[in-house]
């Protein structure tokens, strides 16, 4: 669950530990509505009170509650590593039209004068999420050997 509202009170801090040097204290955050829930919360300088503040409450068995502090400029579907504000699309697009030729040109199996029709299949592919290219010598996993006529070499 996410709440948001203001820090009204606040417990001693304790000393510093781990590997980041983190610091927990138990707060009481008063919502919006006016409800008080209290928990631990970590970080390495501590919280005042007065400051407004967005929580993940969790409950934890063995600590009880405990807040994890959520920062709007990067919540972004529920997880602090959200998209990208900026993004430009025509950068994207490059990036995905690069990602695919390196793909095709890095494929060993494929025949030089097929490349043309595998990067355009690809960019079909990364619009639509289809693959449309069936190379000429395709043949089944499906399909007996028995089915080939004999006069026919089976392509490998």
């Amino acid at each position: 669950m996410q709440i948001t509202g203001n820090i009204t009170a606040i417990g001693q801090l304790s000393t510093p530990k781990g590997t980041y040097q983190i610091c927990y204290q138990d707060i009481e955050i008063t919502g919006v509505t006016g409800s008080k829930m209290t928990g631990n919360i970590g970080s390495k300088k501590g919280y005042a009170a007065g400051t407004q503040i967005t929580v993940e409450v969790t409950e934890d068995p063995q600590y009880g509650t405990k807040f994890k502090r959520i920062d709007p400029q990067y919540a972004g579907g529920g997880s602090q590593g959200g998209q990208r504000p900026n993004a430009d699309p025509a950068k994207e697009l490059s990036i995905k039209r690069q990602a695919i030729f390196k793909g095709v040109m890095s494929a060993a199996t494929i025949a030089s004068d097929m490349i043309g029709d595998y990067l355009i299949a690809g960019m079909a592919w990364e619009k639509t999420g289809t693959w449309n290219l069936t190379p000429p010598n395709f043949v089944p996993d499906d399909v007996p050997p028995d089915s080939f006529p004999d006069d026919e070499p089976i392509p490998f």
